[in-house]
């Protein structure tokens, strides 16, 4: 999946009236190395945090979104789309809740 496909379904999404998109801005590159070190109990359990980091392995890239911030930003601006920061590497049980990654 390239970058530029990504961002034209988020516009088209736009333009077909979605008002609110969840993006998980927040996992980088460095988390994705805090999470190797420690792994936790349950890992990653965001379902768009998990297919994020594992494009970003794959490609050897940073986080799309928090890379292109703006180009996110102004999309939701020419359609008015609220956006939600989504926690790409929210815990999945308490004994991950204050893991070093998170």
């Amino acid at each position: 999946m390239r970058i530029e496909d990504l961002f034209k379904v988020i516009e088209r999404q736009g333009e077909q009236g979605v008002d609110c998109m969840t993006v998980p801005c927040g996992g980088t590159r460095r988390a994705i190395e805090r999470l190797r070190m420690d792994r936790g109990i349950m890992g990653v359990v965001s379902r768009g945090g998990s297919f994020l980091i594992e494009w970003m392995i794959y490609n050897d890239q940073e986080n799309l979104f928090y890379e292109h911030f703006g180009q996110l930003l102004r999309i939701a601006k020419k359609f008015d789309v609220t956006l939600s920061w989504g926690d790409g590497l929210r815990p999945g049980c308490l004994a991950d809740a204050t893991d070093r990654p998170r």
